[in-house]
Formats: C-alpha cells, sequence, structure tokens
C-alpha cells in the first residue's frame, strides 16, 4: 500500500544519468512535487534514493514536514566492494563512474543518519 517516489526513478522517466548532479534541480523539484502531492491525499510513501549527507536528508525531511504521521528511515548497510560489483553488472548506461561511488559511500560513512534529524526510528540491514 505504498507509493515509490524515487529520484533514480524520475532520472530515467527524464532521459537523464542517474548520477548526473547538473540535472538536479528539475529532478527534485518533480520529486518535491510528487511527495507533497502523495501526502496531501494522504498516501502512505517510500522515498527510495541515497541521501548520502545530513544536508541531503534535511531537505527531504522538510519537505515532507507536518505530512507523517511516523518517519523511518532505512539505511543499507552494504560495504563498498559489494557497491563496486552490483554497479559492474549495470547496463552501460546505468553504470556509475567509480568516482561518484567513492563519493557517495564515504559521504554516507562519514554522515550517517540520526534520530535528531527526525526520524522516528532508523532501521539498518
Amino acid at each position: 500500500g505504498f507509493k515509490i517516489v524515487s529520484p533514480d526513478n524520475i532520472r530515467r522517466e527524464l532521459g537523464f544519468l542517474e548520477y548526473r548532479r547538473e540535472d538536479n534541480p528539475k529532478v527534485f523539484a518533480i520529486v518535491y512535487n510528487k511527495l507533497t502531492e502523495l501526502l496531501d491525499y494522504g498516501e502512505n510513501v517510500i522515498y527510495d534514493a541515497t541521501n548520502c549527507n545530513r544536508k541531503d536528508r534535511n531537505k527531504i525531511m522538510h519537505v515532507v514536514e507536518g505530512f507523517y504521521n511516523k518517519s523511518v528511515c532505512l539505511v543499507s548497510e552494504t560495504n563498498f566492494l559489494t557497491c563496486c560489483n552490483r554497479n559492474t553488472q549495470r547496463s552501460e548506461e546505468y553504470k556509475v563512474p567509480q568516482d561518484v561511488l567513492e563519493r557517495m559511500y564515504l559521504s554516507l560513512m562519514n554522515n550517517p543518519p540520526h534520530i535528531f534529524e527526525g526520524y522516528d526510528v532508523i532501521g539498518r540491514f
């Protein structure tokens, strides 16, 4: 019964590459509109994104503020080697450059989510 909003899916719909930051303003304008629209209709929503740093997580928490009863953050604790191996299995058009993988991984390791960011629960798997 959950609706999924994913920046990566929106990027694909628009024909953008997943890792290109230059497309973020367009992509996230759509993400924020979809989230607020779904939440405004009372839908349960999964926001599926990496959100490697507190700044990005704070943006999304601000967008959904006041809409939700409970906010759950799920963190996939996948090691870097596994991330790299999975990336090699992606089709060429969806492969993420190695330097981007490294930057994102280090950012998440150095800035893990915390309860004080507004989450009711943080689950790790």
